[in-house]
């Protein structure tokens, strides 16, 4: 049997992931004003309960991502995904259904079509067979090297980039994907089903945004830019996006509507970002040193987002979300700097 376009159908399974982990990551943020109700639990527990799931995040970041360069993508996702859908799953002797089936199932399917690699895969085309060895050809000497020490990846001044960048640009997804259901039963007590009919729309902003993002730069380095400028490019289009999106927030949001469709445009800004800055770790590295240095960087991120989190509830019970709002507006133009800063040029470096 022979599966026409085998590697589109992988890419589907692994979108197909992302969705089911953003419905689980998200159930909690948008359920939680009855079962707040229900747990007599203010948002400084909401915060506590957040802030844990994100340390085991953050470490599982960096293990994940030195996993993945020893074991590989396909096995990697296996173990990940069994892990989290166990893990999920067994929230249900808590209290009730959750979602981690979805995930276990999901397992299913990646190892049946995903069951080799493409010189021995047993459904692939001849055509397809061909392109794809023929984009790895030339990789082939860098994946059998062995991955660099995290040390030795520290030691040059571009990884800190990717550090530094996702420190200040990962807080404004998280800001929204874990307080925006909070902010709309605050401000407009909305309920659940409510909350639920709203909340889906950012994320089409957001899906559209990573499309655009990795085309963006991708047709910049086909019309001739170089890696560094297309890169750059396209993250300060991003944060143009995002900041612009950030002040619309403060100054126009004052209506459901409003506010949604704003943090739509603010989330594509993000995606837009953060396709590209994830990138730059294989853009500086080759073989298996590239997923420690995304594994860490996400570790880094997560860690700004912690502090965040012990902040949104102390600030909009006492204030308002505005100073909130305002603090990730900073957080913007501080990621594109830090950038420019430590990569002077974004190159092949190890």
């Amino acid at each position: 049997m022979k599966l026409k376009g085998l590697r589109w159908w992988i890419i589907g399974l692994v979108c197909l992931a992302t969705v089911i982990n953003y419905i689980d990551r998200s159930a909690l943020a948008i359920m939680w004003p009855d079962i707040s109700k229900d747990l007599d639990m203010t948002k400084t527990d909401y915060a506590l309960i957040l802030n844990v799931f994100l340390v085991a995040y953050a470490i599982g970041q960096s293990l994940s991502g030195k996993m993945f360069d020893k074991i590989g993508t396909r096995a990697g996702f296996v173990v990940s995904i069994t892990i989290w859908g166990i893990a999920t799953s067994l929230h249900a002797l808590a209290r009730g259904v959750l979602l981690g089936v979805l995930g276990l199932i999901w397992v299913i399917p990646w190892l049946l079509i995903n069951k080799a690699l493409p010189h021995k895969h047993p459904w692939i085309t001849e055509d397809e067979q061909k392109h794809i060895l023929a984009g790895i050809k030339n990789q082939k000497e860098t994946s059998d090297k062995p991955g660099l020490s995290m040390r030795k990846i520290l030691s040059h001044r571009e990884s800190w980039a990717v550090l530094a960048s996702r420190f200040f640009i990962e807080p404004i997804w998280w800001l929204f994907v874990g307080w925006m259901p909070i902010y709309l039963a605050d401000v407009y007590g909305f309920n659940v089903k409510e909350i639920g009919f709203f909340a889906w729309v950012p994320y089409v902003g957001a899906a559209i945004g990573s499309l655009c993002g990795g085309y963006f730069s991708g047709h910049l380095m086909m019309n001739g830019a170089t890696v560094d400028k297309a890169r750059k490019r396209t993250i300060l289009v991003g944060c143009v996006i995002m900041f612009i999106g950030m002040i619309a927030t403060i100054l126009f949001g004052n209506t459901p509507i409003k506010f949604v469709a704003i943090v739509a445009m603010v989330l594509f800004g993000f995606q837009f970002v953060i396709s590209n800055i994830q990138t730059i770790p294989s853009d500086l590295f080759s073989g298996k040193s590239v997923g420690s240095l995304a594994g860490l960087g996400g570790t880094v991120g997560i860690f700004s987002v912690i502090g965040m989190n012990f902040l949104v509830p102390y600030i909009t019970d006492n204030y308002s979300y505005t100073p909130i709002f305002i603090m990730i507006a900073v957080f913007v133009p501080l990621g594109y700097l830090s950038i420019n800063f430590f990569a002077k040029k974004i190159k092949p470096i190890g």
